[in-house]
């Protein structure tokens, strides 16, 4: 159970307070982001594309997500993706890809961890039949995606939000 106001503070400093599902859905920077949440939010390293209209996230390889961003392009930014907001989809219709490395199922839920440098997990609800090795599809709500600048981790506002 949670409090209806949560302070989420860092070596004595508070980062962020507000109500629970406000620091959910709006962390102002990485630490909060990945405080907030269980699992944890996923964090992709990323640069901004050219005229800033596209993010190129390193998930097994470099994978570009089309998305007005607002920001200059080569930007060094963090990509951050709640697990349960993922999805898996048919290839022609995925956002991004990526080999799976582990499944594990609580039965009510199943887990898909990706096989790469980077930790990333989906949640899904039920159960799956991906297996370990299978690359799979992904999408997701881009208003769901969040953005940190890499040196000061600072939540960006991104062109339209």
């Amino acid at each position: 159970t949670m409090a209806d106001h949560v302070v989420v503070m860092r070596a004595g400093i508070i980062e962020q307070q507000g109500a629970p599902l406000e620091l959910y859905d709006r962390p102002v920077n990485r630490f909060v982001a990945g405080f907030i949440g269980s699992p944890a939010m996923n964090f992709v390293s990323a640069r901004v594309g050219p005229g800033g209209k596209s993010l190129t996230l390193e998930l097994g390889g470099p994978q570009t997500i089309a998305i007005e961003t607002g920001l200059p392009e080569g930007h060094s930014v963090t990509v951050g993706l709640r697990p349960e907001h993922l999805r898996v989809v048919p290839a022609d219709e995925a956002m991004l890809s990526f080999p799976v490395a582990t499944v594990e199922s609580t039965g009510s839920s199943t887990y898909l961890a990706a096989d790469g440098a980077e930790d990333f997990t989906l949640v899904l609800n039920g159960r799956t039949d991906v297996k370990p090795g299978d690359s799979v599809g992904v999408a997701f709500d881009l208003a769901q995606l969040h953005v940190f600048d890499a040196k000061t981790e600072k939540r960006l506002p991104l062109s339209g939000g």
